[in-house]
């Protein structure tokens, strides 16, 4: 890892109860920073604490849906300071023909991995810019962010839009000394 990862104090993760999420924080506990650990799942994010603590790290859990925009926006009033932020929360949505889903499945798919994500993201560059300090934010995205996969149209209309907003984002915020970046 480069030296901005290593120099972390605040590691944000979301989506950290997930498998992903999970082992991206035991990655960073091993440098000695303090994760916040957001998932709605309270007892998964406790277990996960308790392991990056015997890794020599400390952590913050939050056990909440990011699809509620006032407790994410709650969330981002506790945090003063951030190195790095993972924004890794998302769902796969209905799967199946369009002519089968609703405008609910849409609605359920849209609001956690574009809606919040995009919330995270701007309240994410408002705490490196009010700190004035360079930060790294990276969108977990998905190969369907490129492609087209049958069945799958509302998650693939999902992650094309992460990597398309994280596109503009990394362009609009690099004058600010803010790297954003999508892995696939």
């Amino acid at each position: 890892l480069n030296a901005p990862l290593m120099t972390a104090k605040n590691v944000l993760i979301t989506g950290a109860s997930s498998v992903i999420g999970r082992a991206t924080a035991l990655r960073f506990a091993k440098d000695k920073v303090h994760l916040i650990l957001v998932a709605r799942r309270k007892e998964k994010l406790e277990s996960l604490a308790k392991e990056v603590v015997t890794l020599g790290s400390s952590a913050s859990i939050h056990a909440l849906d990011l699809r509620d925009s006032n407790a994410l926006l709650n969330l981002f009033e506790s945090i003063t300071s951030l190195a790095v932020a993972i924004n890794n929360a998302a769902i796969e949505g209905k799967i199946g023909d369009i002519c089968d889903a609703e405008l609910s499945d849409f609605d359920e798919t849209m609001n956690l991995n574009l809606r919040a994500l995009w919330l995270c993201l701007r309240e994410e560059i408002r705490i490196f810019r009010k700190n004035k300090q360079k930060g790294i934010i990276v969108n977990l995205s998905s190969v369907a962010g490129d492609i087209g996969i049958p069945e799958s149209s509302l998650y693939v209309a999902s992650k094309h839009a992460v990597n398309g907003l994280t596109k503009s984002l990394a362009l609009e915020q690099i004058k600010h000394g803010i790297r954003i970046n999508a892995v696939c």
